[in-house]
């Protein structure tokens, strides 16, 4: 269940930043030294939430399909969605700072 939370927290954060960003030129990636070295459109960042719900998807399909023969081993594909969740909401913050949202 704390899956389907974060993932309900990702894609509201996603949808947020999404609406935030300029429709111009957009940071994608950063440096160390606080430089940028890939730019593109706020579309560009919607591949992150697509990424992000496949991972979901599968890892909830393929923890529901195995559940009767095994347990330990379905839920080890739910609690592994919950750092994933958790990365993808910190590229999330990441790209908001990056672009001074």
């Amino acid at each position: 269940m704390i899956d389907l939370v974060l993932f309900l927290v990702f894609a509201g954060a996603l949808f947020w930043l999404w609406k935030s960003l300029p429709n111009e030129v957009v940071k994608l990636h950063g440096t160390v030294d606080n430089g940028v070295d890939l730019l593109g459109t706020r579309n560009d960042v919607l591949w992150i939430g697509g990424l992000a719900a496949l991972i979901f998807m599968v890892n909830s399909v393929l923890a529901w399909l195995i559940l009767k023969k095994e347990k330990l081993a379905s839920l080890y594909l739910l609690v592994a969605t919950v750092p994933i969740m958790v990365i993808f909401i910190g590229i999330i913050v990441f790209l908001a700072n990056l672009n001074k949202i």
